[in-house]
């Protein structure tokens, strides 16, 4: 009995979240029945949907090379699709999360990354580039 309740509660919690997931509001409402034996009565749900203003622009792209990058190389973007005379902030962090790299640039076609390789180890790490509300991640590994 009380595995089948946990069961029941697990896919509640589940049918929920995916609701969650796929809308922008949801409303609940449950009001106490009472009685013998008590209970909720049925929960209404309202979904929603996200307006396309809501989503932001990411008609940019960046490709990063050269990839695998080694010892003493700059790593290079080629940027398109942000706006020129503007800044875009590059982060790079390994894939535990820990940032080895930070710095703003100015946007243009082609930026240059003179990554502090003393603090880097063999492996692959994240880069991102933030502009306004648009961010977009590349992956590349470092050969010693």
């Amino acid at each position: 009995m009380k595995q089948h309740y946990i069961l029941q509660s697990i896919k509640t919690a589940t049918f929920f979240l995916m609701l969650l997931l796929l809308s922008t509001t949801i409303k609940g409402q449950a009001s106490y029945v009472g009685g013998l034996g008590g209970g909720y009565s049925m929960v209404e749900v309202t979904t929603g949907t996200t307006g396309i203003e809501d989503i932001p622009n990411s008609s940019f792209e960046v490709i990063i090379y050269p990839n695998p990058l080694s010892k003493n190389q700059i790593l290079k973007a080629k940027i398109n699709g942000f706006e020129k005379n503007s800044k875009i902030k590059v982060v790079v962090s390994n894939m535990i999360g820990l940032q080895v790299f930070i710095q703003e640039f100015d946007v243009a076609s082609e930026i240059s990354i003179n990554l502090p390789f003393e603090k880097l180890s063999k492996g692959i790490y994240l880069i991102s580039f933030q502009h306004s509300k648009n961010k977009i991640t590349r992956r590349f590994s470092y050969n010693e």
